[in-house]
């Protein structure tokens, strides 16, 4: 009898966790690679829409990562969790009783700034993202801004493929499978299927979405969350095809005290200014720009980077009662997305981990485990099943957190940067794969209590006891340094 479905990657692959990454790093560098020199490239002998192709290239390559994280055996009919995501955007349709209503209620508070899309004028600056970056921005102009809604501004479709979104496809899984190895003709052929699928779906979905935002009539001035959602990336677009500009500001922890070839690499296709947190994170958005630029699918834009003291209207404490001595702020797992990025597989982190609880648990810490407010609750059982650990549900800033020291599998979180403003004590396990720019190691290593952490022989992430009263005591000795968040996150309290 022939197998109708392709075994999992790591099973193909035949190797451990971490030569898997490395093989999927490398398909997908090389991919980018490759996509990137063809968009780039004057001539286009192929004639397709190659704004169609920028638009795409971040979800395409999200599409391969997500091939690479599926746990379950693959068949050629499987559809991907970036694709089940954007059918279900925009939500819903927006009626214009509701908008009229929002507005006139909007009129009665003073930090609501929003407008229905009817009342835009082409000279307004236009927002779907008011984050306390964005407004403290416009504050330091003395600007004003609007906030308005997606599904105001898009329609919520069924993905209708046509004869051109097959062929782009067909291209685009042609420049995939040149990039695939360690696989048989047989398993390339069913790895190509899923994804000449998926792509053809992903392709549909942003041409529709693209014709219609062509029609529309958008500001000049776009000031954007993350390029990283689809959404603001098509409106981007949008305002750029009429000559509008687009302002993009950083999210989280940003990325500019790592080195990364990534948020570089699609934040900066559509943005003339990207702006950051901090002086610092700006040299380093500067830094990491140039490690992109090979696979910016948009070589020709140029983008600005600022940056902006963020204002702070509370202490970013929340009222949520704790009583503990310690919490231990969990990485985002990565079960079944992508993983374009530095995380580590689930399988290798979670042991790490439940040593780490182990080990607070043998000297008596009176400690709860917080875990990324994404985590599933299958994973959240994987890291505490067995071990009677507390666990808090609460987002971060839910929490009244007073001097308690908190322990990090990952700078890379928008806790990190609070617990840095609360002052609290840091313990951060650093890991070799997140490599930070040596300003931002220097200053951090007067800030937090670092622990490296490192790989064994056997790839396992190497695990040694820790004497944690001896890590507490440095790190409450280091909480008062404030060069790192004045540098990297500098903010004012208003």
């Amino acid at each position: 009898m022939v197998e109708k479905e392709t075994r999992t990657i790591n099973k193909i692959l035949k190797k451990n966790l971490i030569e898997n990454y490395l093989h999927e790093r490398k398909i997908i560098d090389n991919f980018r690679i490759n996509y990137s020199s063809f968009l780039n490239q004057k001539n286009n002998k192929f004639n397709f829409d190659k704004d169609l192709m920028k638009l795409i290239f971040t979800d395409v390559t999200i599409l391969i990562s997500e091939i690479f994280s599926l746990k379950k055996k693959i068949n050629k009919k499987t559809i991907l969790p970036r694709i089940k995501i954007l059918q279900k955007i925009p939500k819903g349709k927006s009626y214009f009783f509701f908008q009229i209503l929002r507005y006139l209620k909007s009129l009665f508070y003073i930090d609501n700034f929003y407008k229905p899309k009817l009342f835009f004028h082409s000279q307004e600056s236009l927002t779907f993202s008011p984050t306390d970056l964005l407004i403290s921005y416009f504050k330091k102009k003395k600007k004003k801004f609007y906030l308005s809604n997606f599904n105001e501004w898009f329609i919520k479709k069924k993905i209708r493929i046509q004869d051109s979104d097959r062929e782009l496809s067909k291209f685009i899984e042609n420049i995939y499978k040149r990039n695939l190895f360690c696989f048989s003709k047989r398993e390339i052929n069913k790895l190509s299927n899923i994804f000449f699928i998926n792509t053809s779906l992903l392709v549909a979905w942003y041409r529709q979405h693209k014709e219609h935002i062509e029609k529309q009539k958008t500001p000049l001035f776009f000031y954007s969350g993350t390029m990283g959602i689809p959404l603001n990336r098509l409106f981007a677009y949008g305002v750029k095809k009429n000559k509008g500009k687009v302002v993009v500001f950083d999210h989280g922890m940003g990325s500019g005290y790592f080195k990364t070839d990534l948020d570089c690499s699609y934040e900066f296709d559509f943005a003339d200014k990207f702006v950051t947190f901090g002086p610092y994170e700006a040299k380093g958005m500067v830094k990491n720009s140039k490690i992109s630029f090979k696979f910016r699918g948009n070589q020709s834009n140029k983008t600005k980077v600022d940056w902006a003291t963020t204002l702070i209207k509370n202490s970013g404490s929340g009222k949520k009662i704790i009583n503990f001595d310690l919490v231990y702020v969990t990485s985002k797992y990565i079960e079944d997305s992508s993983n374009l990025e530095y995380f580590y597989p689930d399988n290798l982190l979670i042991p790490f981990q439940r040593k780490i609880i182990r080990n607070l648990q043998k000297q008596k810490m009176k400690f709860a485990l917080k875990p990324h407010p994404d985590s599933s609750n299958l994973i959240i059982n994987k890291v505490s099943n067995g071990l009677k650990v507390n666990i808090i549900n609460n987002n971060f800033n839910e929490i009244s957190w007073s001097k308690q020291i908190i322990i990090f599998d990952s700078p890379n979180s928008t806790a990190f940067k609070t617990a840095l403003r609360l002052d609290l004590p840091i313990i951060l396990f650093s890991f070799p794969r997140l490599k930070l720019h040596a300003e931002a190691l220097n200053l951090l290593k007067k800030r937090c209590k670092i622990v490296n952490i490192n790989l064994n022989k056997d790839d396992q992430i190497d695990f040694k006891e820790l004497n944690f009263f001896n890590l507490i005591k440095e790190a409450k000795f280091l909480s008062k340094n404030k060069l790192f968040i004045n540098k990297y996150f500098p903010f004012k309290k208003i």
